[in-house]
């Protein structure tokens, strides 16, 4: 099978130390769960609000930093589900918003976790996902946002493997898409279906 995942929040963890940042920076008690809304500017994390505007510019400004990005460590079950998959032979993409510019750090930063993949589609924010999932011909996609699946059901009808949501705090309203809890779940998912 050919298939697709997002990277932040799905295969890379940038919550976790986003949110120690933030919270050693300002004296904050910040969690995962202080997410609720996937954009960072909809969220609110204090009370003042030209406090809470900066505290925004500053996770929007790490979350897309190259350096950061790159210290980042993968999601727990992430590597060694990939290592699975591919060993299986399906054929593995990824799909991210991240900043056009970032691609070859992260690219880098595939190489440093020896992630296998067949190629790496970095769009930029505010762009759809479904035209690549399309033009891949991807059976199978794995995001932590809903409107990104939202775009791939858009532009691809079927999917022989699924669309998934990866829970996290800021989907956790949707019931649109099979729910996904960890990369164990993942391997059991798509790891046997024929490659």
């Amino acid at each position: 099978m050919r298939i697709g995942f997002d990277l932040d929040e799905v295969v890379v963890d940038l919550t976790g130390p986003l949110v120690k940042l933030a919270n050693d920076h300002y004296d904050l008690e910040l969690s995962r769960d202080s997410f609720q809304i996937y954009d960072f500017k909809n969220n609110v994390y204090v009370d003042d609000t030209k406090l809470n505007d900066e505290i925004i510019d500053f996770l929007i400004y790490y979350a897309n930093d190259e350096e950061f990005q790159f210290k980042a460590e993968p999601c727990a079950g992430a590597v060694n589900t990939l290592l699975y998959l591919n060993w299986l032979y399906h054929t593995i993409y990824f799909i991210t918003s991240r900043p056009v510019e970032n691609k070859g750090t992260t690219e880098d930063w595939l190489r440093k976790y020896n992630i296998p993949h067949a190629e790496l589609i970095v769009l930029g924010y505010g762009v759809e996902k479904g035209p690549a999932g399309k033009h891949n011909h991807l059976d199978f996609f794995l995001d932590d946002r809903i409107s990104h699946l939202e775009s791939m059901l858009k532009h691809k009808r079927d999917w022989p493997g699924g669309l998934f949501v990866i829970d996290r705090p800021w989907n956790r309203y949707s019931e649109k898409f099979n729910r996904i809890y960890d990369w164990s779940e993942v391997g059991k998912t798509i790891g046997g279906q024929y490659a």
